[in-house]
């Protein structure tokens, strides 16, 4: 049995031929790599980096070879005469074509105006409580953006002062004015939540529309009615109304809020009577002269008075075998009120 096998794999050998060579680009000149060389109906070998193949086959069973690129059609060169034993070294050029894939559109729902913009859901401005009353709670949660104070609406931003992040309400501008950085003497923030659509902050490289931005950008688009729609919200640190209204081309927008921190204060070491008020109210007017352009107006009242009466001080200190308790008895009231328009 040994016999036979070693008689048929001669024989075999006998009556086969290699064909080698290299395959080229017919425009480049250049080999090509990883070309499919087909032989025998369904055999394939494939040309290495160099573009070069080497194959074993039987001489008088081939008549051509196949070529085939990834992204082309099958070629077959013609192989005549192909003698047993015979090492024959050939050279097939071939011509790639291009391809191009089918149109494909991508599409988004959100709007990337800038590299450095950060997107922010506003759902949860009316259900995240914060003694803040304000947007800024979900500033305070970006990246580079930090706060020393949970009661203020102030932040900073990578480093830079409270007082140089620019705000925009709807393309307008807002100055504002040097207030005092105390949190529980600190007045309403600009943005009304209940009015807002759409907020998008630039913690970093901002668009030339800004201008001179110092550490931060907060740019806020209010909601454009609809129809006539009517909200309400409120709890122990305060409330707001918000009302939309739309009539032909004449669009309102309107929000009151209040706030106060008097059940938050009174938990503080210092004993003593808190009233706190801060009241504002705003007014989008929008009137659309044409289809490209839109008449605004953005007005801004609020009231701020903060009055407390402290009466006591309670403090302990010193160690377990030594327990001290010092008690400050205090005289006098304290009365900060400022308006902005």
């Amino acid at each position: 049995m040994a016999l036979l096998l070693f008689e048929y794999v001669t024989l075999s050998a006998q009556d086969s031929a290699v064909v080698y060579g290299v395959v080229y680009n017919k425009e480049s000149r250049n080999p090509v790599i990883g070309a499919q060389i087909i032989y025998a109906g369904v055999e394939k070998d494939i040309t290495n980096q160099y573009g070069i193949f080497k194959i074993s086959v039987e001489a008088a069973n081939l008549d051509s070879i196949g070529v085939h690129v990834f992204g082309s059609k099958l070629v077959y060169y013609k192989i005549r005469n192909l003698k047993i034993g015979e090492k024959r070294k050939v050279k097939l050029f071939y011509k790639t074509k291009d391809f191009q894939l089918g149109l494909t559109t991508i599409k988004s729902k959100e709007t990337h105006e800038h590299d450095g913009a950060i997107k922010i859901n506003t759902a949860p401005l009316t259900t995240l409580p914060n003694t803040s009353g304000g947007i800024e709670a979900l500033i305070k949660s970006q990246i580079g953006v930090t706060s020393s104070n949970e009661l203020s609406s102030q932040y900073n931003v990578r480093g830079g002062n409270f007082d140089e992040n620019l705000i925009y309400v709807n393309g307008f501008k807002i100055y504002k004015p040097q207030l005092v950085h105390s949190g529980q003497q600190e007045g309403l923030s600009l943005p009304h939540p209940d009015l807002v659509k759409n907020l998008t902050f630039y913690a970093g490289g901002f668009a030339a529309r800004y201008g001179d931005a110092l550490s931060s950008v907060l740019d806020v688009e209010y909601k454009r009615p609809k129809k006539f729609a009517l909200t309400f919200s409120g709890g122990l640190l305060g409330g707001s109304v918000a009302m939309e209204n739309k009539k032909n081309r004449f669009t309102a927008l309107t929000g009151i809020r209040y706030k106060t921190a008097k059940f938050l204060l009174n938990t503080l070491d210092v004993q003593g009577q808190y009233n706190p008020r801060f009241l504002d109210a705003q007014v989008l007017l929008n009137y659309e002269l044409n289809d490209n352009w839109t008449a605004s107006f953005l007005g801004h009242v609020a009231e701020n008075r903060y009055l407390t009466k402290p009466e006591s001080r309670e403090t302990s200190f010193g160690t377990v075998q030594s327990a001290l308790k010092i008690y400050v008895g205090l005289d006098g009231a304290e009365l900060l009120q400022y308006n902005t328009y």
